[in-house]
C-alpha cells in the first residue's frame, strides 16, 4: 500500500528443498520482485463490510480447488 505503516514479513515455511537452490532462489526473487512491483489485489472494502456480488467462499474454493480462473472470474464479475 501507500502507508509507511503499511508493511509486513512474509515467511515460508515447509519449502521443498528445490526451491532453496540458486535457481529456485532466482525464482522466488523474481516472484517477489514482481509482487514489489505490481502489488496484490485487496478488496477492503469487502473484508470489511461483505459484498453481495463477489461470494469470497465460492472464491476460496476455486483457489483450493486449483482453479485459479474461475477464482479470477469470480472476483471480477465474468460470468
Amino acid at each position: 500500500g501507500d502507508l509507511a505503516g503499511n508493511r509486513f514479513s512474509v515467511v515460508l515455511r515447509g519449502v521443498p528443498a528445490e526451491v532453496c537452490s540458486d535457481e529456485g532462489r532466482v525464482v522466488v526473487d523474481r516472484c517477489f520482485d514482481a509482487l514489489a512491483t505490481n502489488g496484490f489485489i485487496n478488496y477492503f472494502g469487502e473484508q470489511r463490510f461483505g459484498s453481495q456480488q463477489i461470494h469470497s467462499f465460492q472464491v476460496g474454493a476455486a483457489l483450493l480447488a486449483g482453479n485459479h480462473e474461475a477464482a479470477l472470474r469470480l472476483i471480477l464479475g465474468d460470468d
